[in-house]
């Protein structure tokens, strides 16, 4: 996207550089959000609750 500042006019290069720095910063944040859903799914998938059998008729 930095490559598209050079060919349009100085006024919008501050707006691509903002918008590239936004889309960095939401790449991260959506990485720390997969990575703690990660850790609740195995922390979920560890902690089974014992269940009582079946009573048999």
């Amino acid at each position: 996207m930095l490559l598209v500042a050079g060919r349009v006019a100085s006024g919008s290069t501050a707006f691509l550089i903002v918008a590239e720095a936004l889309m960095i910063a939401v790449a991260v944040l959506l990485g720390f959000v997969i990575e703690r859903i990660t850790v609740l799914e195995s922390a979920a998938f560890g902690a089974t609750v014992p269940v009582a059998p079946f009573a048999e008729a």
